[in-house]
């Protein structure tokens, strides 16, 4: 679902993919079912009185993977409140985005190199 105008752009999602799809057919990245959940909050504010500044977008996100039996797999929340563009199409502006991953069997990620399960913020 997303609500779009001048001044916003906010979207909420939710999917479900059960636990019987094969990731081959849809192209998918993990097998095994999940639920997604996304959301984002953006502000755009023009900027008409600059010669150099055209927009703001300030916004925060969040988006997250669990697994068909409520683990935390994956997620992100990432928060942007100096997204600044310039008339020439420039994006200037830090973010933070605080991540976490979560392994529910060790993973290789190299010859003699395995993560253990667990998670990783």
């Amino acid at each position: 679902m997303g609500y779009e105008t001048g001044s916003w752009s906010n979207l909420a999602r939710v999917i479900r993919v059960g636990s019987g799809f094969d990731p081959e057919v849809g192209f998918l990245n993990r097998g095994g079912g999940y639920r997604f959940y996304e959301a984002t909050v953006m502000w755009k504010k023009r900027l008409p009185g600059s010669t150099w500044l055209k927009d703001w977008h300030p916004h925060v996100g969040y988006r997250g993977y669990y697994g068909l039996d409520g683990y935390r797999q994956e997620d992100r929340i990432h928060i942007d409140i100096t997204e600044w563009y310039t008339s020439s199409g420039a994006n200037l502006g830090p973010e933070v985005n605080i991540e976490h991953q979560g392994l529910q069997q060790p993973f290789a990620i190299a010859r003699n190199v395995t993560l253990p399960v667990g998670a990783y913020d």
